[in-house]
This record gives C-alpha cells, sequence and structure tokens, in this order.
C-alpha cells in the first residue's frame, strides 16, 4: 500500500522538533481526497521551513546551518498523474533541505495522514 500525499500529510525537515511542525504545502485541487488537494512533484519545490520546525541552530556548532527551504526528491507514483504531473506517495518519499549537516537517513520525513487513495 502507498498512500498518496495531500496537503494533510505531516512533512517535515530531517532535523524536526518533537513535537513535529509541519512544513507547509499546496496540493493541486484537480484531484482531492477529504477535500485536500494531492501532492505533486511541483508542490515540493523550494517550499519554506517553518523556522521553530528544525532542532538545528545557526552556527552551533560551527558550520552548522538550520533547515529554511525543502525540495522532495523521490516518491512518484508513475502510473498516477494530474495534469501531466506525476503524484507523490509515500513510498520511496524524500527530499533535501538547506540544513547542515544533512540528515544521512532522511532529507525530509512524511506522515500521509490518509489511507482512502493509494497507488501502486
Amino acid at each position: 500500500m502507498n498512500p498518496v500525499l495531500t496537503e494533510a500529510s505531516v512533512i517535515t525537515c530531517g532535523h524536526p522538533v518533537t513535537p513535529a511542525l509541519p512544513i507547509r504545502v499546496k496540493g493541486t485541487m484537480r484531484l482531492t481526497v477529504s477535500g485536500f488537494g494531492v501532492l505533486t512533484g511541483k508542490s515540493i519545490v523550494n517550499v519554506p521551513v517553518p523556522e521553530d520546525s528544525c532542532v538545528l541552530v545557526d552556527g552551533n556548532p560551527a558550520g552548522t546551518e538550520k533547515c529554511t527551504h525543502a525540495t522532495a526528491t523521490g516518491g512518484v507514483v508513475a502510473l498516477l498523474t494530474v495534469d501531466g504531473e506525476m503524484v507523490l506517495g509515500q513510498r520511496g518519499f524524500d527530499g533535501t533541505t538547506t540544513g547542515v549537516p544533512e540528515n544521512p537517513e532522511a532529507g525530509l520525513i512524511v506522515s500521509p495522514e490518509q489511507t482512502i487513495l493509494t497507488a501502486g
């Protein structure tokens, strides 16, 4: 099962605070799940990371930089498109942020928050 990501999905940088403060993203309203637009590859490109959602502190230790922007790099569902754009799913989802050091396990972390629409 590969839940499709929507505007209701909780997406955080790889160094999230607890409780997580999600990165706000805009989906396409051409396809919705429970009223939330699905996310496509264009939904998460250089989007702002909320200031208080990353535990990194600029310059402490030296060379550290807080995450300020994020871009998805994985998780596309090849068989599901909206207006020619591939929809994003939980399986294989990852991304990059401007934070230093990068989290070697996950640049972005996602919880889909829905199981109504899944894709292969």
